[in-house]
């Protein structure tokens, strides 16, 4: 596997813990999902990733731009001092706006998940 393959490869597989399908899970899945999982993968989107990306012809600049409010926006969500737990995840404007984003972003780029 070469470069473009591995980064756009790492790009896509974020998608699979973001989006309003792991609403659809447990309180415990949830949590798990998101302060495990998505918690780890979202830093496949540092703008030096998505940067290659667009100079590869993978992604086109408005993708570049929702990804780093996507990315944005869940730095905020995981910053020092707040709340930690599933059903914060569910009430949040902010998390809704993220997974709304993704969702959109997936059909965009034609993603199944």
């Amino acid at each position: 596997m070469d470069k473009t393959e591995e980064i756009t490869e790492m790009f896509y597989s974020v998608f699979e813990f973001c989006g309003n399908e792991v609403l659809k899970e447990s309180d415990e899945v949830l949590a798990g999902i998101i302060y495990e999982d998505y918690l780890d993968y979202y830093s496949y989107w540092l703008d030096c990733n998505l940067i290659f990306l667009k100079e590869n012809g993978i992604l086109s600049e408005d993708v570049v731009k929702q990804v780093q409010e996507i990315r944005s926006l869940s730095d905020a969500m995981f910053a020092p001092g707040m709340e930690f737990s599933a059903q914060f995840i569910r009430k949040s404007k902010t998390w809704k706006k993220i997974f709304d984003m993704a969702d959109q972003l997936k059909a965009e780029l034609n993603i199944k998940k």
